[in-house]
């Protein structure tokens, strides 16, 4: 696996699955907002309409949680800066803005800005891998109460090792469905054989086999048949131990317990056979790209150290489409039936934190379409094994990006000339009809 140079734009454009808005912070939202006709920072208009001369007005831009990150490499602040404003960063880790002081990356108090040059220029030292988060906060800063500084969007060029397929497919959506397969299940035990004050899960075969990894209530069906006195204190998922309030229970007593359990997730080899494992299951299978869809995307994108005038060019990733199917594997009908609705509301509703049905990718931090294509239907599973019910989705990964080319070192272009001749065609023809010297062409010069 080698390294990649990605680029990440911060902006506050709503994209697919997420507002970027929402995921902004402003220092003060009745002087410093993001205008929704343009998507841009400003400086907000007050009731005399001038603008605010405070010192430390911020806007902070939606953070990138990368987790293949290594390295930030270079910035690049898209900004409109009239006489008399101007626009300082800082560099926000996920729990505080972080300024260069000179010497190190630190804490940043009351008017510890930096501008984009002193950032560019210790950017690569700035200690990122420590939370693998970054996002880019922004003073906005005017003398003169009559114009406002703009910012549009923040590039940020990062190095890290990016596996596409395995990010996608493995650390990204494997480990999704593993986090969603979380549902609800009861169950009772024989009555106790001595008073208790905690009970040891382990100690019984069939809840012992179950990934138990919450508890939320635990009831004493003897004595309260209607369920309506909690006795559950706290819940250990490691040692499986539920430790009971006050007295506990006492012996006799029926333990009726209300836990959520996980799921194993796993992919299928496509074998003839397979060997079943534990109960219950979620199986991924039969991924496939579709070739209609696998092809470069045409926009290459590119940064520029505005100081030095050094860039890299990013070319334009590959897009594709994944088609993948999911079965869902039980041999209890409740359990069925509550996993299959976790697994319905992951591929139909989307992730839980998420804006809808979108996968995020664990290592560049990018969403793509989840679409569900074709509801669960009752399947006869290719198992050595009477008991169990299986059920089968197929669903569609969309729009995924696959940066598969390098990028290369460029150059930013500050001033461009053009000189061409200009001639008028009219008067040469006209000239040539009249029998009179041709005019000469004069040369001009553009320049920008």
């Amino acid at each position: 696996m080698s390294m990649s140079r990605i680029l990440s734009d911060l902006y506050w454009v709503p994209g697919q699955g997420f507002d970027a808005r929402a995921a902004s912070v402003l220092s003060d939202v009745a002087k410093v907002r993001l205008d929704p006709a343009d998507f841009r920072a400003k400086l907000r208009l007050q009731s005399d309409f001038l603008y605010p001369l405070d010192v430390d007005l911020y806007v902070r831009t939606p953070a990138a949680r990368p987790g293949a990150v290594r390295r930030l490499l270079m910035i690049q602040v898209d900004a409109e800066t009239p006489d008399g404003t101007s626009v300082g960063l800082r560099i926000w880790d996920g729990a505080a803005d972080l300024f260069w002081d000179g010497a190190a990356w630190s804490a940043a108090g009351a008017g510890d800005w930096n501008t984009e040059a002193e950032v560019s220029a210790n950017l690569s030292t700035f200690p990122v891998t420590d939370t693998r988060t970054f996002a880019v906060t922004l003073n906005l800063l005017t003398t003169d109460a009559k114009v406002t500084p703009e910012v549009s969007c923040v590039s940020v060029l990062w190095e890290g090792e990016v596996d596409w397929l395995n990010d996608l497919l493995l650390d990204s959506l494997t480990a999704t469905v593993q986090e969603e397969a979380v549902f609800p299940v009861e169950m009772a035990l024989p009555p106790l054989p001595a008073d208790a004050t905690s009970i040891d899960l382990t100690e019984y075969r069939d809840e012992a086999n179950l990934d138990l990894v919450g508890a939320e209530a635990v009831y004493d069906h003897a004595a309260d048949p209607g369920h309506l006195t909690d006795l559950l204190d706290a819940y250990n998922p490691s040692t499986k131990i539920l430790t009971l309030t006050g007295a506990g229970m006492p012996a006799d007593g029926v333990p009726f317990l209300r836990m959520r359990a996980r799921a194993q997730v796993a992919w299928d080899t496509n074998q003839d056979w397979e060997e079943l494992g534990t109960l219950p299951q979620v199986v991924l299978r039969d991924a496939e790209t579709l070739l209609s869809s696998f092809y470069p995307m045409s926009a290459e994108r590119g940064i520029v150290r505005k100081d030095t005038g050094g860039g890299v060019e990013v070319p334009a990733p590959f897009r594709s489409t994944f088609r993948i199917s999911m079965e869902v594997r039980t041999n209890r009908s409740r359990e069925q039936a509550r996993l299959l609705e976790a697994m319905t509301k992951l591929l139909a509703v989307g992730p839980t934190g998420e804006a809808g049905p979108f996968l995020r990718s664990r290592g560049t931090d990018r969403r793509f379409l989840i679409r569900l294509t074709d509801q669960f239907n009752a399947q006869t599973p290719n198992l050595d094994a009477g008991d169990v019910r299986a059920f089968q989705a197929e669903f569609r990964l969309e729009d995924l990006t696959q940066q598969l080319r390098p990028a290369r070192n460029a150059h930013g272009v500050k001033r461009l000339r053009m000189t061409w001749a200009n001639v008028d065609v009219e008067d040469e023809q006209d000239a040539l009809l009249r029998g009179a010297p041709v005019p000469s062409s004069s040369p001009e010069t553009f320049e920008t």
